[in-house]
C-alpha cells in the first residue's frame, strides 16, 4: 500500500477525535462498573435488532468461532440519522478499530459509536492485504445473488435485517451499508473487492460506546465465516460454516463516563446558500424578524410518533378539541382561523401532559430495561426512584401527575415568581416543591445537579451532557400533530401557523410536524414576551442568545431567558417570523377568546397576540407580505393551556 497523505485530514480547531483517555477508561472498565442489561444469541443465518441506550457499551462476540455478522445502526428516534460507512471509511478508515467512530448521515452528521475494544485490533494487513472490521463492501443480497446466479435465496443479511427491524416501524428501505464486523476483507491487484476467511476465533469480540440512544440490528452472515466463496467456480453452501454471534449491552457506572458529553448535530446552519438567518430584516426595535425567503424544513429531523399509541392507552386519553373561530377570524381579517385547544389533556389543563408523561415513561423504562407502559413500569419502579423537573408550572404540575400515577417520589424546584395556586397544585400531586430564589433558569440549573442511581431529572430543556429526555420530551408532542390532521377538514391545511415559544420544545415539535406536511409547506411564526424574547434575539444574532432578566411577563410559561441547545437547530432552519408582544395584547387576545368562548390566560393566548399584532400594527407591513398574509388567509393557533381553578393566570 502507497502513504500517500489521507485526504480527510482535520484542522486545528476540529473538535474530531475521539477523547482517547475517556474510551480506554470505558474500555477497560472492570466488571463492577458495567452492568449487564441484556444478552441474547443470534442463530446462524438470522438477524435481529435491539437498543443500546446512549452512555452504554455493546459487546459483539464470536461465541462458537469465527462468523461474520453485518451491523447497521440507526439513532434510535430519528432513522433518518444512521451510520455511515462511505464518510466513515473518509473520516476513520476502511477497515475500523479501537477507538475509530461510525459517523451519521447528512445533515447530522456526528459519531454514533465510538468503538472501546476488538480483540482483533492487531490483525492486518495479511499476506493477501486482508483485514478485520469492513466498511469497503456492504450486505449481501437476494438482488446481486439472482443477478449473479439466477436462482432467489432469502436469508441473505439485507433480508435478515429487513426482517429484523419490522417491529421497530422500518423497511427494506431504512436497511444501508452495514459495517462487516469480523469480515476480513481488501482490493486485490486488479482493484477488485475480496473477501476471505475470518481470523476469528471463539470469545473474540468487538465492542462499542453510545453516543446515543442507537437502534441495532446485525445479521448472522449467510456466509458464515466465507471460508466457502458464495459466487463462482468455487462456489458452495457454507451453511457448515454458519455460527451464531452473541450480544451483551452493559449500562456504566457514571464514574467511568465522567468527562463524557453526547454529540451534538452538525453545527453547520443547514442554509446550502438559500438564506442566513443573519440576513433577515428586523424592525428598529428589535421586536421582530423575519427570514429572506420562506424556511424549507429541509434540515429539520421527524417527530417520533411512538408516543402517540403510548398516550392511546392511558386513561382518560381523548384528542382536544380543533375550534373554528369565524368571529376572531373576521376581527383579524384572516380567511379562516382554528385554535387547537389545550384547556384539558388527559386531566390537566395544559398540553405538557403529553411531553411529560412519554418522557417519565421513557426515562425510567430505559433506567430499569422494560416497556414504557405505566402498567409493566409500575411493579417495576415504585418506591425505588424520584423524578425531578424544574418549572413555571404546568410541565412540572405534569410530572408530579405521572409520577403519582407509577407510584415514585417527586420533588419540583420552582422560581420564586409562581404563585402560591401552581405551587399548591403540585403538592397535591404528593411531590415536594422547593422554591428557588431567582429566575426560571436559576431553577433549571439547580435541578440539574440532582441526578443520581435512583434519581431521574426530567427537563424540557437541554444543557450539555443532557439531551436525551428534552428529545423525548418533544418526540411526546407528536399526539398533538395527529390529532390535528385527522380534526382539519378535508383536504384543508392552515397557511400560518402560530407557536408561543419559552424554551422551543413546542415550536420544534410544530416545526418538525411542519416539515413533513405534503404540498405547500405553513409558514411558521413563532410568538414570545416583549422582555423574555430569546428565540427573536438570538435569530437577530444568528445564534443562541440570552434575553437577560427579569422576566416579569404576566405569560409566565414563556418567561424564559434561553433556548434550548436541542431545539436551535430545527428552529433555525424550520421558524419563518420571530414577533415579541406585550403583556397589553396578551391580554386583549384573553378577552377575545373568551368572547369566543375558550378560556385560557396570557401564556395559553400568546398566539392570539401574535396575530393581533400581525394583522394590526402598521409598522408590520413587511413582515405582513413576507408571510403572504390576506383575507384568504387559514391560520392555526396552539391555545396551549386552560384556566386552573384558584389559578388567574396559566403559567408553565
Amino acid at each position: 500500500m502507497g502513504s500517500y497523505p489521507a485526504a480527510y485530514q482535520p484542522g486545528a480547531n476540529a473538535a474530531f477525535a475521539a477523547d482517547r483517555d475517556l474510551y480506554r477508561r470505558i474500555g477497560n472498565a472492570s466488571p463492577d462498573q458495567r452492568t449487564q442489561v441484556e444478552s441474547f444469541i443470534i442463530p446462524p443465518r438470522s438477524g435481529r435488532a435491539w437498543e443500546v441506550p446512549a452512555g452504554s457499551v455493546c459487546r459483539i462476540i464470536a461465541v462458537d468461532g469465527p462468523q461474520v455478522g453485518d451491523l447497521n445502526v440507526w439513532n434510535r428516534h430519528n432513522p433518518r440519522e444512521r451510520m455511515w460507512a462511505s464518510r466513515t471509511r473518509q473520516l476513520q478508515r476502511a477497515h475500523v478499530s479501537t477507538y475509530d467512530r461510525i459517523w451519521s448521515t447528512l445533515p447530522y452528521l456526528r459519531p454514533l459509536l465510538t468503538i472501546t475494544g476488538d480483540s482483533l485490533e492487531g490483525y492486518g494487513p495479511d499476506e493477501h492485504g486482508g483485514r478485520v472490521h469492513d466498511l469497503l463492501g456492504t450486505r449481501c443480497d437476494p438482488y446481486v445473488n439472482r443477478l449473479l446466479t439466477g436462482e432467489d435465496f432469502d436469508f441473505h443479511c439485507h433480508s435478515n435485517i429487513t426482517r429484523a427491524v419490522l417491529p421497530y416501524g422500518l423497511t427494506e428501505l431504512d436497511v444501508h451499508d452495514v459495517l462487516n464486523v469480523f469480515q476480513c476483507t481488501g482490493l486485490n491487484d486488479e482493484d477488485r473487492y475480496f473477501m476471505k476467511a475470518s481470523p476469528a476465533q471463539r470469545g473474540d469480540f468487538l465492542e462499542f460506546f453510545a453516543e446515543v440512544d442507537l437502534l441495532c440490528a446485525l445479521s448472522t452472515c449467510p456466509g458464515g465465516d466465507l471460508s466457502i466463496p458464495l459466487w463462482g467456480p468455487d462456489a458452495a453452501d457454507p451453511s457448515e460454516v454458519c455460527r451464531p454471534l452473541g450480544i451483551e449491552v452493559y449500562r456504566m457506572d457514571p464514574a467511568v463516563l465522567d468527562g463524557w458529553t453526547p454529540p451534538e448535530l452538525a453545527p453547520y446552519r443547514n442554509m446550502h446558500g438559500l438564506a442566513l438567518p443573519s440576513s433577515g430584516q428586523s424592525q428598529g426595535d428589535g421586536s421582530w424578524w423575519v427570514r429572506d425567503s420562506p424556511a424549507t424544513g429541509a434540515a429539520v429531523e421527524p417527530l417520533d410518533t411512538a408516543a402517540t399509541e403510548f398516550h392511546r392507552t392511558l386513561p382518560g386519553y381523548r384528542p382536544t378539541p380543533l375550534q373554528d373561530l369565524p368571529e376572531l377570524a373576521e376581527k383579524y381579517g384572516v380567511g379562516r382561523l382554528w385554535a387547537k385547544v389545550e384547556s384539558e389533556r388527559l386531566g390537566m389543563p395544559s398540553f405538557k401532559m403529553l411531553g411529560a408523561s412519554w418522557a417519565c415513561c421513557r426515562a425510567l423504562a430505559d433506567r430499569v430495561g422494560a416497556s414504557p407502559s405505566p402498567d409493566e413500569l409500575r411493579p417495576r419502579v415504585t418506591g425505588r426512584f424520584t423524578l425531578i423537573a424544574a418549572t413555571d408550572g404546568n410541565h412540572g404540575h405534569a410530572v408530579a401527575r405521572t409520577a403519582r400515577w407509577l407510584g415514585v417520589a417527586c420533588r419540583i424546584y420552582l422560581p420564586e415568581s409562581v404563585g402560591a395556586a401552581r405551587a399548591g397544585a403540585i403538592k397535591e400531586e404528593g411531590a415536594d416543591v422547593i422554591v428557588v430564589q431567582g429566575s426560571y433558569d436559576d431553577a433549571i440549573a439547580l435541578a440539574a445537579t440532582q441526578e443520581n442511581d435512583s434519581t431521574l431529572v426530567i427537563s424540557d430543556t437541554a444543557w450539555p451532557g443532557y439531551e436525551q429526555v428534552p428529545r423525548t420530551v418533544i418526540d411526546g408532542y407528536a399526539t398533538l400533530f395527529g390529532e390535528i390532521e385527522a380534526q382539519l377538514p378535508d383536504g384543508e391545511l392552515p397557511d400560518l401557523v402560530i407557536v408561543q415559544v419559552g424554551v422551543g420544545a413546542l415550536a420544534t415539535a410544530v416545526a418538525r410536524w411542519l416539515s413533513r406536511l405534503p404540498g405547500r409547506r405553513p409558514r411558521l411564526l413563532a410568538v414570545e414576551p416583549t422582555d423574555a424574547a430569546c428565540l427573536l434575539r438570538s435569530l437577530r444574532a444568528g445564534a443562541p442568545t440570552e434575553a437577560p432578566p427579569p422576566h416579569r411577563s404576566g405569560m409566565d410559561g414563556l418567561n424564559c431567558g434561553n433556548v434550548s441547545p436541542i431545539a436551535w437547530p430545527t428552529l433555525v432552519a424550520g421558524i419563518d417570523a420571530a414577533l415579541a408582544v406585550d403583556d397589553a395584547t396578551g391580554a386583549a387576545a384573553v378577552a377575545a377568546l373568551h368572547s369566543s368562548g375558550v378560556s385560557t390566560a396570557m401564556t395559553g393566548a400568546a398566539s392570539i397576540a401574535g396575530l393581533d399584532r400581525l394583522t394590526s400594527d402598521e409598522s408590520l407591513d413587511l413582515l405582513r407580505r413576507h408571510l403572504d398574509v390576506s383575507a384568504n388567509t387559514r391560520v392555526l393557533v396552539l391555545v396551549t393551556e386552560g384556566l386552573p381553578q384558584g389559578c388567574d393566570k396559566v403559567v408553565r
